[in-house]
C-alpha cells in the first residue's frame, strides 16, 4: 500500500496542511534533520519545507511565485528566487541546488550555519544532475545524454 505523505493529487501551489498542500513538479528532496524535508518545487520555482511533526508545508527558499522568472544573470537573485530548481543535495551542512537561468545552469548553495549564499555559474548548459566529490570538495555536473 502506498501512502501519500505530503501533497495533494492535483498540481498547484499551496502551503498548509500536508495532505492539502500542492506542488508543481517535485524534482528532488533532502532530509534536513529528524523532522524536516526540503522539497524542490520546480514548477513553482521554490524550495518548500515539510515539517513531519506538525504535518505542515511552508516556503523555505524562493518566492513560490510561478510567474516570477529570470532571463539573465544580472537579474538573478540567488536563494530569494529560483528559475527551475532541480536536483538538491545536503553536503557539509550546506543545501546545494542545481538551477537554470535561460540556457545557463548554475549551482546555488547556502551554508546552514552562517547563512552565506554562494553561486557557481557556468556548470554546463545541458546540466541535469550533479554529485559531490568530498575528496576534492567539488561538484561534478552530469550533462544530458540523448538515447536513440
Amino acid at each position: 500500500m502506498t501512502e501519500v505523505l505530503v501533497g495533494g493529487t492535483e498540481a498547484g501551489n499551496a502551503n498548509g496542511p500536508a495532505q492539502s498542500s500542492e506542488f508543481n513538479i517535485t524534482a528532488s528532496f533532502v532530509q534536513l534533520d529528524s523532522s524536516t524535508l526540503l522539497i524542490s518545487d520546480q514548477g513553482n520555482r521554490c524550495i518548500r519545507k515539510f515539517d513531519r511533526f506538525s504535518k505542515q508545508v511552508s516556503e523555505y527558499a524562493g518566492s513560490c511565485d510561478p510567474t516570477q522568472r529570470f532571463y539573465s544573470r544580472a537579474s538573478y537573485k540567488p536563494w530569494e528566487a529560483f528559475n527551475s530548481p532541480g536536483r538538491m543535495l545536503l553536503v557539509d551542512n550546506q543545501v546545494v541546488i542545481l538551477d537554470r537561468v535561460g540556457s545557463d545552469s548554475l549551482i546555488v548553495s547556502k551554508d546552514l550555519n552562517s547563512g552565506l549564499v554562494n553561486t557557481i555559474w557556468d556548470v554546463g548548459s545541458d546540466a541535469t544532475d550533479f554529485v559531490y566529490e568530498p575528496t576534492y570538495k567539488s561538484y561534478i555536473v552530469a550533462e544530458r545524454v540523448g538515447v536513440l
